[in-house]
């Protein structure tokens, strides 16, 4: 019969330092992606609301005509 595996604190610890300093990293990554592409989102999200209420628009018109 193999042995149950036994808590391993020191192990643990270690992995979740590890697990944190890799969360700060990719967090510091995506936060300087975004900074560098932070206005062209902005405007791909104006363009998008603004052809979605164009859609609502000829919709709305389509159905009041019938």
């Amino acid at each position: 019969m193999t042995e149950p595996r036994r808590f391993d604190p020191l192990g643990w610890f270690v992995s979740v330092c590890f697990t944190i300093l890799a969360a700060a990293a990719a967090l510091t990554i995506a936060v300087h992606l975004l900074q560098t592409v932070w206005v062209w989102l902005l405007v791909l999200a104006a363009i998008a609301a603004g052809v979605g209420v164009l859609v609502r628009l000829l919709v709305w018109r389509r159905r009041q005509s019938w």
